[in-house]
């Protein structure tokens, strides 16, 4: 709720609202007034107050798309994001606004505000299978590809099928996009085949949800353009060229369609434009045609600038080589000095550190490095994109560290990374982001020297970065797990006992904030067991002794029989159990029960004579006076 004295929320979304839907019907308020009715609301830092907000920005921001505020939606949109970091319970509204407002960022770019609203909702909630595939849509633009096969496979699952033969327009949505996601990851990993099948499987759900809405329909139209691609892609490994054409001709067609009802600078239509200029690109390049070619770079530019307009261009929409060219091509465009020269030299610059990435061509990543300062020093002091480029610019360093070990590389990424950090203010969106990349080259430089400066440096980083992160967003726990590393290799190299106690609290709480079943649980639970054995070394505490048995059983049994570090994680279970034993007294008599019992093959493993150990009875604390004695 607002301050006392401040504006009345519900009075500052009522005006601005109003006054949008009277400028749409021509009714004495000017574009101008709406803007400035949208700016009253951006000056709250408590904007979202209620769960029924949602509901006033997923209008407000259609009010504002109509009129053509396209500029102004996205300053709203960016202050919502900051908010939702700022204030994290606001996450906590309807499901299905919540939903639909995820949409509504992911359309404008904003993938870590869309990411937020869908993964960061109350506990216990149920995933939808609309939020699932959409979920899916988000994560597959991010690159994070185990979670959009997750997501979209659970999607798939999660529809409940309408009463009676009729399908119902958010069953055959759900299916459309989780398929198409489904299908492009097949693709990316070879797998054509499958994708293939999945094409298939798309085209029918497609047609489906085009007869259900009519062809005109925003959603049928993108619809069509999501198989479409699909068709292009498969058409293009076939080497089919006809195909390439046909599905070149339907996102064309689709494309004017989308553009006639929502206009031409509407966010979908934009995306729309941004896949057929990548198709007729690619067409020209399979026909071999110069003239067609140069018509696809100049449609390639016209859609960039429309888009800069909006900062609304995703260069993932293009293949990385399109990326590069087309980048390259408008830094040579743009004078020095001019502001929109440091965007594309950013773009640049991260288009060239993923074909680094994918090619392992040190050239990439060299140049990666080059295009990074241009962009930093063409970037002012104030401007609130310059901790980005310079986080950007300390990630290339880094890697160019790591590939060829040249320290000159992490001192200037050290030293880069400390000036974002100092230029972002405390409530800044993606200040974690940048304390990340900071730490990770702080602790490279401690394991590359020994230099205790660095780590202490590093741990305090760690610390403001859990400190910055509500408990139940995604990435605290992640920036626990980095914590207590730093906080374990300070205790292994000093000895200091209040860091391996902190180690212990840190690590207890990425244990607690990891469900049961998730990968990294499994991690956390042994750098806990780890951090308790080191305290029962220093101390003699039985207590973390028998705490860390109980967690190194649990490693244990999560862990595969096949895995690579199941060894490990039974050499650290024994030690904890055979230090038990020595601790009560038992240790001999406990060996030859074991010897009685062991089958004659585990003497030619040693992994079975651990697990035969971990089987022994449990330590009883109770038990442990006649050792004290």
């Amino acid at each position: 709720m607002a301050d006392a004295g401040g504006p009345d929320l519900t009075g500052a979304w009522q005006d601005a609202i109003t006054a949008a839907e009277r400028a749409l019907r021509g009714d004495r308020v000017t574009r101008a007034q709406v803007v400035t009715t949208v700016e009253v609301l951006c000056e709250d830092l408590q904007l979202l107050d209620r769960p029924s907000v949602g509901r006033h920005i997923n209008y407000l921001v259609s009010l504002l798309d109509f009129l053509g505020l396209y500029d102004t939606s996205r300053v709203l949109l960016e202050h919502v994001a900051s908010c939702f970091v700022l204030d994290p319970p606001a996450l906590n509204m309807d499901a299905a606004v919540r939903n639909q407002l995820a949409v509504t960022f992911a359309e404008r770019g904003h993938l870590p505000a869309a990411a937020r609203l869908l993964t960061g909702s109350a506990k216990g909630s149920v995933w939808t299978a609309a939020t699932l595939a959409n979920q899916a849509c988000v994560m597959l633009r991010r690159r994070d590809i185990e979670r959009a096969v997750d997501a979209a496979f659970r999607a798939r699952q999660a529809v409940v099928p309408a009463e009676g033969d009729d399908e119902t327009e958010e069953e055959l949505d759900v299916h459309v996009l989780a398929t198409a996601v489904l299908a492009q990851v097949a693709r990316m990993g070879g797998l054509h085949a499958v994708a293939d099948e999945l094409v298939d499987e798309l085209e029918g759900f497609v047609r489906r949800l085009v007869r259900l809405l009519g062809g005109d329909h925003p959603k049928s139209l993108s619809a069509l353009v999501t198989l479409a691609w699909a068709e292009f892609e498969s058409a293009r490994e076939a080497g089919e060229s006809q195909r390439i054409e046909r599905a070149g001709d339907v996102i064309a067609l689709a494309a004017q369609r989308m553009s006639a009802i929502l206009g031409t600078e509407h966010p979908r239509s934009l995306s729309v434009l941004q896949i057929m200029a990548t198709v007729e690109h690619e067409t020209a390049w399979v026909l071999g045609s110069d003239r067609r070619l140069q018509g696809a770079n100049a449609l390639m530019r016209a859609t960039v600038r429309r888009a800069d307009g909006l900062r609304r261009w995703d260069p993932w929409s293009l293949g990385l080589d399109e990326t590069i060219e087309v980048e390259r091509a408008a830094v040579a465009a743009i004078p020095v000095g001019h502001p929109d020269r440091a965007v594309h030299l950013t773009r640049l610059g991260n288009a060239l550190q993923a074909r680094f990435k994918h090619t392992g061509n040190p050239e990439a990543l060299f140049e990666a490095i080059e295009v990074g300062r241009a962009a930093v020093a063409a970037t002012p002091d104030d401007h609130r994109d310059r901790a980005a480029r310079l986080t950007i610019l300390s990630s290339a360093l880094q890697a160019r560290f790591k590939h060829t070990g040249n320290p000159e590389a992490l001192f200037e990424a050290i030293e880069v990374g400390r000036a974002a950090v100092a230029a972002t203010p405390d409530d800044h969106p993606y200040k974690t982001v940048f304390l990340t990349s900071f730490g990770n080259a702080l602790q490279a430089m401690f394991a590359r020297t020994g230099d205790a400066e660095a780590l202490f440096e590093a741990i305090e980083v760690g610390r403001a970065a859990v400190a910055a992160t509500p408990d139940d967003h995604p990435d605290h726990v992640v920036h626990l797990a980095r914590l207590g590393t730093a906080l374990q290799a300070m205790f292994a190299r000093t000895g200091d006992a209040e860091a391996l106690d902190e180690a212990i609290e840190v690590e207890r709480a990425a244990v607690a904030a990891t469900p049961d079943d998730h990968p990294d649980h499994v991690v956390h639970l042994a750098r806990l067991g780890t951090a308790l054995l080191s305290r029962f070394a220093r101390t003699g505490d039985a207590d973390a002794l028998s705490e860390a048995i109980e967690v190194e059983r649990a490693a244990v049994a999560a862990t595969p029989d096949d895995h690579p570090d199941r060894a490990a994680r039974l050499t650290n279970l024994n030690f904890a159990l055979q230090a038990w034993l020595a601790r009560s007294g038992n240790l001999h008599s406990q060996w030859e029960r074991f010897e009685r019992t062991r089958a004659m093959q585990d003497f030619e493993d040693p992994l079975a004579v651990w697990e035969r150990l971990a089987r022994l009875a449990p330590p009883d604390p109770s038990h442990d006076s006649d050792a004290d004695r």
